[in-house]
This record gives C-alpha cells, sequence and structure tokens, in this order.
C-alpha cells in the first residue's frame, strides 16, 4: 500500500516538472535574396531582429541568387520543397516567380515580400518603400538646386523591377512641372558599377555633359562621382538609400561626392517582426510603407550623429536583451534544480519512512535525515548566492532605466522647445490681425468721418472739395489693403500666371512711378518736402517679360522704400550687366535700414519692421512677400543689401534680348516708347 501511494506522488511529481518546463516554438523560415552584395544592410537587420525574437527556435535558410532571376527561381523551389513554415522574399524579378510565390501561398506558406512586389496578390504582406514618391521627391529636389533650369541624366536600376518603373515615373512627373529642365538622356545602369562605367564615360566622351545626375541607388551615384572626377566636370548628383555605412550615402553627401540622397530603411526588422506577427496570427496589413527622408550637406551630420546614436542605443539594447535572456536560462536552470532537489527530497523521505516501518531502525532513520539535511542546507545556500547574483543583475537593469528616463528628459526638453517656436508664431499672428484692423479702421474712419460732414448744411464748396479728397484717398488705401490680401491669397493658391510681351526698359521704370503716384498720391504729398524722388534709366534695353507683373513687383518696392524713408532720397533705376547679359533693376533709398539679423525675414508673411523709436509705419507686413513671389515667377530673385541708419537696397535681375524682334512684337515695342 506504502509503495503504491510513493509511486503515485513521484508520478504527479514528474508531470509537474515536464509540464513546468518552456518549450520555444520550432520554426523554419526561408529568406531568398537576389544579391549577398547589394543586400548587406538587409541581410543585417534580418539576422539582428531574429536573434532577438526569444520565443522561437528559429532556423533561418538563407539563399543568395548571385544577381541570376534562374538562380532565384531554383532557391524558391528549393525552399517550397524544404517544407518552410515562411517565406521572407527580396525578388530579383517582377514576373518570372509569380507561379512559384502562388505555389506557396497557396500551400499555406505565408510570404512576405521585401523592397520589391511580384505580380501577383497572392501574397501575404509587402514591406517597401513608396518609390514613386521618392522618384516624386528627388525631381522637386533636382529642380530647386538648379533654380528651374537645367538639363538631367538619370541613372536606373534593373527595368524589369517595380522599383526602377516607380521612381522614373515619380522623377517625371515631378520634372514635367518646370517647363526649362529637361530630361536629356537616360542610362540603364542595372545596379552594376560596369554597366555605369561604360556608358556614362560614353555619354561624356560624345559631348553630353549634364547639369545634374540622378541615379536610383547612391552605389551608382557614387560611381558617377569618380567619372565626373575624372572627366573634371561636376554636375549636380542625386541619389537614393543614405545607408550609414563607411561607403554609404550619408557618407557621400558628407564628403561631397553627392549632393542629396533620400534615407530608405531595407525593412529587415520590419519584415522579421511581421512574420511572428503572422505566425501568431496576427497578420498584418497587406501593404506596409517604410517613409523616406531627404538628406543634404545642411541636415547631414544632424541626421548621421541621430542615426549613430540610434545604432548605439540599439546595439546597447541588443546586449542588455541577450543578458536578460541568458538571465531567463539561468532563472529556468535553477528551477530545474530546484524541482529536482525537492523531488529527490521526497524520494528520500519516502526511503527513509520506508526503512522505519519495515526495519525499525529510529538510528539510522534520524542519521540519514541528518545527512540529506546537510545537503539540502547546502543547497540553500548556494540558491541564497544566486539570489545575490540576481539582486546584482537587477541593480544593473535599475542603471540601464535611469539612462533611458535621462534621455526622454532630454527629449521632453526639444519639444518644449518646439512648442515655444510655436507659440511665438501665434504670437506673430496675433499681432499682424492687431495691426490689419488699424490698418482697416484707418481708412474707414475717414471715409465715414468725412462723409458725415458733408451732410451737414454748413459745409461750404472748399470744404466739400476737400472732404471728397480725403474720402478718396481713404478709399484707394482701403482698395489697396484689399488688393494686397487678395493678391497674396491668389499667389498662396494659383500662383502668378506670367504672359510675357516685348517691352522697354525705360518704359517699365516710368509707368512703375507713374502708377505709384496714382496709388499713393497722399503719401507722396505727405514726403514731398523731405524726400526726393530720382530716376536712372540711361542706355534702353528690350526685355522679355510680363509688363503688368514687374511693374507690380517694383511698385510694392517704391511703396517699401517710401515709407520707410523721412528724408533723403529714393532712387529707382537700372543698370546694364554686359558680361551676362541682364538689366539689374533697382530701388534704393536712405531709409532707417534694415538690422543685418532681419534680412532673411522682411519677406516672410505678417511680417513688419519698426523703428527702434516706437513709429508705427502703415503697412500690413505682406507687400515684400507678394513682390517676393512675383519675382519667383518672372523667374528672378530678390536681393537686398541694407546698413542701419543709411539706408536699403532692393534689385533684381532680367535678360535683355540682342536678337531681332519679331516684326508682330516690334510695333508694341516701339508704342512703349513713346
Amino acid at each position: 500500500m506504502v509503495k503504491v501511494k510513493t509511486r503515485k506522488y513521484i508520478i504527479i511529481l514528474v508531470c509537474l516538472f515536464l509540464f513546468s518546463c518552456e518549450r520555444k516554438k520550432e520554426v523554419t523560415i526561408g529568406f531568398s535574396y537576389a544579391d549577398k552584395n547589394s543586400t548587406q544592410v538587409l541581410r543585417a537587420e534580418v539576422i539582428n531582429e531574429i536573434a532577438h525574437q526569444f520565443n522561437y527556435n528559429i532556423t533561418l535558410i538563407e539563399k543568395d541568387a548571385c544577381g541570376q532571376k534562374e538562380n532565384q527561381r531554383k532557391d524558391l523551389i528549393d525552399l517550397y520543397n524544404d517544407h518552410i513554415d515562411l517565406l521572407l522574399l527580396y525578388p530579383a524579378d517582377t514576373t518570372y516567380f509569380t507561379d512559384i510565390v502562388e505555389k506557396l501561398f497557396d500551400n499555406n506558406i505565408p510570404v512576405v515580400l521585401i523592397d520589391q512586389k511580384v505580380n501577383t496578390e497572392k501574397y501575404t504582406t509587402f514591406i517597401g518603400r513608396d518609390n514613386k514618391t521618392i522618384g516624386y521627391k528627388a525631381g522637386m529636389a533636382a529642380a530647386d538646386i538648379l533654380n528651374d533650369k537645367g538639363s538631367i541624366l538619370t541613372i536606373t536600376g534593373n527595368n524589369n523591377s517595380f522599383t526602377t518603373t516607380e521612381r522614373s515615373h515619380g522623377f517625371s512627373s515631378a520634372i514635367s512641372k518646370f517647363a526649362h529642365i529637361n530630361i536629356e538622356a537616360t542610362i540603364d545602369g542595372n545596379w552594376h558599377k560596369d554597366s555605369v562605367e561604360q556608358k556614362l564615360n560614353y555619354l561624356i566622351n560624345t559631348g553630353h555633359i549634364p547639369d545634374l545626375i540622378f541615379a536610383h541607388n547612391d552605389a551608382m551615384a557614387t560611381w558617377s562621382s569618380a567619372i565626373c572626377r575624372k572627366h573634371k566636370i561636376k554636375p549636380l548628383i542625386i541619389g537614393v538609400d543614405g545607408l550609414l555605412a563607411n561607403q554609404g550615402g550619408i557618407y557621400q553627401v558628407e564628403n561631397g561626392n553627392i549632393d542629396i540622397t533620400f534615407r530608405n530603411k531595407p525593412g529587415g526588422d520590419i519584415a522579421v517582426e511581421s512574420a511572428i506577427a503572422i505566425l501568431e496570427e496576427n497578420p498584418p496589413a497587406k501593404k506596409q510603407i517604410i517613409q523616406s527622408l531627404f538628406i543634404n550637406k545642411d541636415n547631414v551630420s544632424i541626421i548621421k550623429n541621430g542615426l549613430h546614436l540610434l545604432k548605439q542605443s540599439s546595439t546597447n539594447l541588443s546586449k542588455k536583451n541577450i543578458e536578460l535572456n541568458s538571465l531567463g536560462r539561468k532563472l529556468n536552470y535553477q528551477q530545474y534544480i530546484l524541482l529536482f532537489l525537492f523531488i529527490f527530497s521526497i524520494l528520500i523521505l519516502a526511503f527513509s519512512t520506508l526503512l522505519y516501518k519495515f526495519l525499525r531502525q529510529k538510528s539510522n532513520y534520524i542519521s540519514i535525515i541528518e545527512e540529506k539535511n546537510d545537503e539540502i542546507s547546502q543547497y540553500l545556500k548556494e540558491e541564497q548566492l544566486l539570489s545575490e547574483e540576481l539582486t546584482a543583475q537587477n541593480s544593473a537593469l535599475k542603471l540601464y532605466k535611469d539612462e533611458l528616463e535621462s534621455q526622454v528628459q532630454e527629449r521632453t526638453k526639444k519639444l518644449e522647445i518646439a512648442l515655444q517656436k510655436a507659440e511665438e508664431s501665434d504670437k506673430l499672428k496675433s499681432s499682424f490681425l492687431s495691426n490689419f484692423s488699424h490698418e482697416v479702421r484707418t481708412p474707414l474712419n475717414s471715409i465715414i468721418g468725412f462723409s458725415n460732414l458733408l451732410t451737414k448744411e454748413e459745409s461750404d464748396n472748399e470744404n466739400i472739395i476737400q472732404f471728397v479728397k480725403y474720402i478718396k484717398s481713404g478709399g484707394i488705401q482701403l482698395l489697396k489693403l484689399i488688393n494686397d490680401f487678395a493678391e497674396a491669397s491668389i499667389i498662396g493658391a494659383e500662383g502668378v500666371k506670367v504672359k510675357p510681351e516685348y517691352i522697354s526698359a525705360q518704359k517699365i521704370i516710368k509707368d512703375a512711378y507713374h502708377l505709384y503716384n496714382i496709388e499713393n498720391n497722399e503719401l507722396r504729398e505727405q514726403k514731398s518736402k523731405t524726400v526726393k524722388f530720382i530716376f536712372n534709366y540711361k542706355d534702353n534695353r528690350i526685355v522679355n517679360t510680363d509688363y503688368y507683373r514687374i511693374k507690380q513687383l517694383l511698385g510694392y518696392l517704391i511703396d517699401n522704400a517710401i515709407k520707410f524713408t523721412h528724408k533723403g532720397v529714393v532712387e529707382l533705376g537700372y543698370h546694364i550687366v554686359d558680361h551676362n547679359k541682364t538689366i539689374c533693376f533697382y530701388v534704393k533709398d536712405t531709409g532707417i535700414g534694415i538690422p543685418a539679423d532681419k534680412l532673411t525675414t522682411i519677406f516672410n508673411k505678417f511680417v513688419k519692421l519698426e523703428d527702434e523709436i516706437d513709429v508705427l509705419y502703415r503697412g500690413n507686413g505682406i507687400g515684400l512677400f507678394i513682390a517676393k513671389s512675383i519675382a519667383h515667377y518672372l523667374q528672378t530673385y530678390i536681393h537686398v543689401n541694407s546698413e542701419l541708419r543709411k539706408g536699403s537696397m532692393f534689385y533684381f535681375s532680367l535678360p535683355y534680348t540682342d536678337a531681332p524682334v519679331p516684326s508682330s512684337e516690334l510695333q508694341k515695342v516701339e508704342a512703349t516708347n513713346d
């Protein structure tokens, strides 16, 4: 009877021991990629993320196609025959593996596509970049650094990949918006150095020297830069990927080999996370897009330092995860020992009981118990040592937690600074609304006040004439204010439509001043005794530009000069710059000048310059913004030179023409010179 009960207890304890052991799930993941050399970062992310999956024993089967799609097709067949649980696929072609991918998917093997799509909808999830948007952003960046004018050479990857097709489409879509920028040639680089070098050398030797090169990845951009240096030419170069490696895009931008790149995270870690979610029956979205980051020489140092910090933090976190995993294994091992000791103690107790009952040998029983108690005490001491070791590891974890909290505090400070800037922007808008209210009320009060005086019977004809003059002046001011805001609104919503025509430079200067006299009669009369207005328009030339818009632009600059000039001279004119065949139009004054720290902000909306002696200047803070916008659409740029208390000069340049004016336009030019 005793033997039966003892055996029963032993069986129960053994069962508890077996079920208490945590067993990790066994998973086999196939990883097929087009070329090992071009996927080093992607492979590193996949392998690193798999190492962090402590709930699974993952067997990763890698297959390198060495750049050959036929090899990759064979690799996929082999992986299917290996009965993998899930496939990570970086395809070398979009159509060549469609049937195999569908076969895997139909046989309940999840398929995670990375970076490249396959021509089928039978896959579980796609992780990649929005290549069309990347191409579009690259096109807009190219237009910006070319100043909306120039020739472009594009170097594409494999023409059978979605990456090449979408980046090319996005880039062409952006460039089509700029009439003076042309994509003059396209090279199929096929992601290989030999192909890029051979074809680019041929183009340069035949006289095709582009203003800008757009390569579909940083490697081809770097190879192109080396070839251009060899030929002693320096086009602008844009690449894609922005990797942190020694020869990656960030390094190339920092060293001036390429001008712009777009950082694209390969997404290997996201692919493994998605694979685990799929295995846990919590599949992610069908399409997961990785956002890109614009990098140029202005922000490359900040981004590089941030990525190094992120990489270091990730490395530290990986070390901590490994330490935690090791600690978990030690704890499991200790549990096994304690459970084994417990079972062993029960067996000894049962054995001692049997000896007591059957042999009645009390002394032997006591000696055995004492001996075993000594052994248990020794094990307890070992357990205490292990407990002390755990305490030390907890202290190390606390230090790491404190470090993380310090980083959170630092980022909180950065957010507070951003909030402070937002509040400053809000104050600027409030200041504008207050000033706008004053600018509207002033002419309205003038109109209403003098209108009331007109209704009084005692007003004589001389007063009536003066009152009407004031009412007209107030109406002109109000109309100008409304026109300014309407113009700013149209520019913001629709832009400026330019209608070029041949026009005399002298005619532009004269008509701009005449327009200013009509719209600002009251201000001109107020300052006629202290401010002298002079012209300088010798050596007349013909320009092809929008007559109304350039006259409007000069009007805003004249208005700005008169407003901030209390005495002295306001000069309107132009001079000829023969070496680049341009006319430099300018408005120069002897006014209050502009502080150096305000030269970059005066062209922003709602920014007003106030004198230090608390003089309140009229205006709404958008005149120079409209002028700058008009200049942009006329394909020029307003420059400003200023010295505080001595005056300012605003100027811009337009090309003049030496070619004969078409006969259909000749009469128009002559008429403008009358």
